[in-house]
């Protein structure tokens, strides 16, 4: 069965060798089945920083890079701006902040569900969306709810959602089309950030890593909307994925075109972006490999103090209380947050008083017959 997986995954295999020990497969889209070598990898960040040569040839090459993204994963900005009502079926008031557990329809069909988690404070205040990892436990992962509840508690709207096909999410995870359909879930959940009241437009953040951090690359490519990012664990130049929603639908090469996850994260400028990596997981040599070429052209705007690349050579892959301590002071700088001190933990994080929250507690709907009842048909 994995064996028929992998066939289904990466047709058309393309051998890439850096020596007779390490050979790698590239699928009909141009990503690798595990990881591309560092000497092909450092060979074409070379050829792209060539073509960021100056500030015109760089927006030429978003424009291009941008129009791709969106006609490749249908991503069509003629579609309208939702303001779904969404279906609230519990609202938990929590220590500073609180819970509700909602869903809405998208323009193409697509049922979202997830939680908000809001602070209870009066005003405008910043919006941020913090899809969950790849994992199964998804958007009702332990760590998950601490940094929503965190970031919630320092003065944000935070809203997560589940991906294609898991959690609460009918559809089909890996298959040519989920890259695509979780890239216009990204928007639709945009939108309804925006249509909350108490949302201040102008202080819109994203964080996610692995899978997650994919969908608000993704999302930041194609609207500045977003003010504000920081991906954790994913952006390399080695691989561009594990999973079909990850790998497909998408062509990082063609002919004689090519890009990475590094360039593409580049799309942020000169907007505020943080990029985490790791000393174990593909980001491990992102330093030397993605690092300067995202600086580089963030300093043909002449804003790279707004780029900011950590590396964490003794950590992993997750977004663990490190990592999630340099998103908050990031936000904290980018979004005008509360500072986490005044929380009165070094790192912020009162899990205490947050309190972990099962699943059922957090699930949208108690059955699929209330989920019929209020939607109806749904399109998958």
């Amino acid at each position: 069965m994995k064996f028929l997986l992998l066939l289904h995954f990466f047709l058309l295999p393309e051998v890439l060798c850096e020596s007779p020990q390490k050979i790698r497969l590239e699928n009909s889209y141009g990503a690798s089945l595990d990881e591309f070598s560092t000497e092909l990898a450092r060979n074409r960040l070379a050829s792209l920083r060539k073509g960021h040569g100056n500030l015109k040839n760089w927006l030429h090459r978003r424009s291009y890079l941008r129009k791709k993204v969106v006609s490749e994963l249908g991503a069509d900005f003629t579609r309208p701006v939702t303001r779904p009502a969404p279906f609230i079926s519990r609202t938990l008031l929590r220590t500073g902040y609180k819970i509700q557990n909602l869903a809405f329809r998208t323009p193409e069909g697509q049922i979202l569900t997830g939680n908000l988690y809001s602070p209870l404070t009066d005003g405008k205040k910043p919006g941020i969306l913090s899809p969950p990892d790849h994992a199964d436990v998804g958007r009702f992962d332990p760590d998950l709810q601490i940094r929503c509840a965190t970031l919630a508690r320092m003065g944000a709207l935070v809203f997560t959602w589940d991906m294609l096909g898991w959690g609460e999410s009918l559809g089909e995870h890996e298959n040519n089309e989920a890259k695509g359909t979780q890239l216009r879930n990204s928007l639709a959940a945009l939108d309804f950030l925006l249509s909350l009241e108490d949302v201040d437009p102008a202080r819109i953040g994203f964080c996610a890593s692995s899978g997650g951090a994919i969908q608000g690359l993704l999302l930041n490519a194609v609207d500045e909307r977003i003010h504000a990012t920081a991906l954790v664990s994913m952006i390399s130049s080695l691989s561009m994925g594990h999973c079909a929603c990850e790998t497909q639908g998408f062509h990082y090469r063609e002919e004689d075109f090519f890009t990475d996850n590094s360039e593409l994260s580049a799309l942020s400028a000169p907007r505020p972006l943080l990029l985490i990596s790791n000393g174990e997981d593909w980001t491990r040599k992102f330093p030397e490999l993605g690092a300067q070429l995202v600086e580089d052209v963030y300093k043909l705007y002449s804003s790279s103090a707004t780029f900011e690349s950590v590396h964490l050579a003794g950590e992993g892959h997750d977004f663990g209380v490190t990592k999630r301590r340099l998103v908050y002071n990031f936000f904290q700088k980018h979004l005008n947050l509360k500072s986490t001190i005044d929380q009165g933990q070094e790192t912020g994080e009162d899990v205490e008083t947050l309190r972990i929250l099962p699943k059922q507690t957090l699930k949208v709907f108690e059955n699929q017959d209330l989920r019929y009842q209020y939607f109806g048909a749904e399109s998958h």
